[in-house]
This record gives C-alpha cells, sequence and structure tokens, in this order.
C-alpha cells in the first residue's frame, strides 16, 4: 500500500507540473503566427553544473534546475508540414531534418527553452528563422533511416558556423512511458515556450502542442561534436534517452521580454 500511496504522488506532481508547463502556452494571448509537426523526435539529456553554463546563456535568463541542477539536451528530429501564416506550404521551407541544442531557463517566472545551436538541412529555412526570430540555426547535410524499431539518425553542420558540429546516432525504440511521465521527464520534454534575442532584445516565443507521448529509447551508438561545438561539456553518455512519434504545433507571435 506504502508503495502505491508513493506510485500516486509521482503521479500527482508529474500531473501538476504539466498543467503549470502546458499554461505558458494555453492561456497566451498572442496570434497565431505558424504550424509545424514535430516527428520522431530522440531526446538526449544530460544533467550538468550550472556555472558551467552560466557563460553560454543570456544573463537575463535563469537558468530552470532540477535539485540544483541544469540540463542540457540534444533532440534529433524531422520537421514537417512546416508553414507561415499567409502563405502556402512550399516544399523547401515545409519538410526538413532538424536536430536542437538547448537548456531550460526562466523569464519573469515563465518557463521556456534556451537554444546554443539549431542545425537543419534546409537553407531557406536556416535563414528565415535566423533573420524573424534570431535564433541561432546553421544549415547541415542529415540523413535519417528506419528499420522496424531502429532509428539511425546522421548530422553534419555545412560552414559557417563552429565547427566540426556532428551527430551519429543509433537507437531502437522502448516501452512507453506512463502518461504522465515521471517529472523529470515531464519537465525536459513539456516545454511550451523558447528564448532569443532580436536586436539586442530578449524575446519570447510561445507555442501549443499536445502533451508529449514518451517511449523509452535504447541508445545503440552515440558520436556527436555538437556540445563541443557551442563550448559545453557533457559527462559521457546521456542519463536519459526518450523518443517520441512528435507533435502537431502551433506557433505564437514573439512577445518582448526586456
Amino acid at each position: 500500500m506504502e508503495r502505491g500511496r508513493r506510485a500516486g504522488s509521482r503521479t500527482a506532481r508529474a500531473g501538476a507540473l504539466r498543467a503549470r508547463l502546458r499554461g505558458v502556452g494555453e492561456a497566451a494571448t498572442r496570434p497565431v503566427i505558424g504550424w509545424q509537426r514535430w516527428h520522431e523526435l530522440l531526446f538526449l539529456h544530460w544533467p550538468v553544473a550550472p556555472e558551467a553554463l552560466r557563460g553560454v546563456v543570456d544573463e537575463r535568463l535563469e537558468l530552470d534546475l532540477v535539485d540544483g541542477r541544469a540540463w542540457v539536451s540534444l533532440t534529433p528530429f524531422t520537421m514537417r508540414d512546416a508553414r507561415v501564416r499567409g502563405l502556402p506550404r512550399l516544399p523547401f521551407l515545409s519538410a526538413f531534418h532538424e536536430t536542437n541544442l538547448r537548456t531550460y531557463v526562466r523569464a519573469a517566472g515563465v518557463p521556456g527553452i534556451w537554444f546554443f545551436s539549431l542545425d537543419a538541412a534546409s537553407a531557406p529555412a536556416v535563414a528565415l528563422a535566423r533573420a524573424a526570430l534570431g535564433l541561432p540555426y546553421f544549415r547541415a547535410r542529415m540523413t535519417r533511416s528506419a528499420s522496424g524499431s531502429t532509428h539511425r539518425y546522421e548530422s553534419e553542420r555545412l560552414a559557417p558556423g563552429p565547427r566540426p558540429a556532428e551527430l551519429r546516432a543509433t537507437w531502437s525504440v522502448g516501452a512507453a512511458l506512463p502518461d504522465p511521465p515521471g517529472a523529470l521527464d515531464e519537465f525536459l520534454a513539456d516545454r511550451h515556450a523558447l528564448y532569443s534575442t532580436i536586436a539586442g532584445a530578449l524575446v519570447r516565443v510561445r507555442v501549443r502542442h499536445p502533451p508529449w507521448r514518451l517511449r523509452d529509447a535504447r541508445l545503440e551508438a552515440l558520436d556527436e561534436t555538437i556540445t563541443r561545438a557551442a563550448a559545453i561539456d557533457v559527462p559521457g553518455r546521456p542519463a536519459l534517452a526518450r523518443f517520441s512519434e512528435g507533435v502537431d504545433v502551433e506557433v505564437l507571435a514573439p512577445e518582448v521580454v526586456r
């Protein structure tokens, strides 16, 4: 019975955290400016000391910690059905592979993500995201394949940009996690805002999407230099590896934070 009470308490904490994180997008009143599908994502998570990130995160942002530790995540996936309000779907902008490197932050109490880098296999998408949102996108050569439950993903950043910045990962998809998952998985996956800078101003872009349906990922091989290119030292293999089939996303108009 005691074990059941502990499990119920963990589920309740994860559910409360989900409600707080989802409220960032659901309570927003900014207009929707775009739509995307984030498809077949691998989440690789490392704990790091906060002081290791303080110098590479905008000083106006507070690091969002778990038990005194910051987290860094590397997330390869495929962008699908991306479009901007008022424009038709454009083939070179609507579907491409992407890998981002991020950490978790807050501004004015609102939790979100800070990107160290975003590699994408679409030069027009890279140019548009840099110009419109000030995000550190880089052009990359990328391939992915799947056979049964086994996935392979490769990325190589092209000039310009800090290099080498490469990723080669092989993983197999395992069992589904509970819904909601544990509080740490919820903290790392279910973010509904990103932060960036535009002309020196700190801006927030909120998103809306359904809850993630996460599965365990068994990492079979990993060789990456993307963290090193961002001047971040991660401790060997990731502490957590998760997979999701993906979510459909609404992107809201940016808002100036400070």
